[in-house]
């Protein structure tokens, strides 16, 4: 329980921001208005031993369900906002990411210690990440598929490898109409003892402007780094004996932190 909601808070932090965000990769043309929508969209994480791990026991019981909301405005600027039972007494609580291409800044909400972590962008990262995709893929022969209506595009990627593991395989359905946003994502890797397969998935799309609340930052919330954010979390919540996590376990999020304060 404890390490499930490490990981749920790690990803408002940002440790899986390469995913949820639009890639300065793709390849895009010059201006455009972004087409503006809403999706509501599910996340399934599956864990089951790897191959040769006579001891790692059983898969588990059933998938880890993550249910979220990712809206994009006009300018392109979006939202990941995460329902979570991160309150007191296992309340309810909206953890969200805001890319915000007008501010120049990435920011991670967390109501459960009023926090903000904000990662400014330079100005040019800026200008390439808010420019409309101009094709959803570099493939001019790659497969299409129909997803809830749309057209999309099958891309399929290799991640970099880490040295711990095969690198993983990434599928992608991404939908010309929604600016190549991907309405399907699958993730697959091998990791020493363990097969991990990740499917997120649109359930239902509206298009036009999204709630401007969703993308308002608090007022009197604090900015903290990620670590600070965890301390903060075990000092409100003792029981839950997050403080006493390894600091290894921030060092990249605070340097990325650090690296992008200093920038700004």
């Amino acid at each position: 329980m404890k390490r499930t909601l490490w990981i749920s808070l790690a990803v408002t932090l940002g440790v899986l921001s390469t995913v949820v965000s639009y890639r300065v990769s793709k390849a895009r043309a010059q201006g455009g208005e972004w087409t503006p929508f809403t999706a509501a969209m599910v996340e399934r994480t599956y864990q089951e031993p790897g191959v040769g791990c006579a001891t790692c026991g059983a898969p588990t019981a059933g998938p880890r369900i993550l249910n979220y909301v990712h809206a994009t405005r006009r300018d392109g600027s979006w939202v990941r906002d995460m329902k979570r039972q991160i309150m007191p007494d296992r309340g309810w609580g909206d953890m969200r990411v805001v890319m915000d291409y007008s501010a120049g800044a990435r920011t991670s909400v967390d109501p459960s210690t009023e926090s903000l972590t904000t990662y400014p962008y330079p100005r040019d990262v800026i200008a390439k990440l808010s420019t409309t995709p101009q094709a959803c893929s570099t493939d001019p022969g790659a497969k299409h598929a129909t997803f809830l209506g749309y057209d999309t595009v099958v891309v399929e990627r290799t991640l970099r490898g880490s040295g711990d593991g095969d690198p993983g395989k990434i599928t992608e359905w991404r939908a010309p109409e929604l600016n190549c946003f991907a309405l399907k994502h699958t993730l697959e890797r091998e990791l020493p003892g363990l097969r991990v397969r990740v499917e997120r998935e649109a359930l239902l799309v509206k298009e036009g402007d999204p709630f401007p609340d969703l993308f308002e930052i608090p007022a009197g919330y604090v900015q903290r780094s990620p670590s600070e954010v965890m301390a903060e979390r075990g000092r409100r919540f003792p029981a839950e004996g997050l403080a006493a996590a390894p600091a290894s376990d921030f060092e990249t999020l605070d340097h990325t932190y650090r690296a992008a304060q200093k920038a700004r």
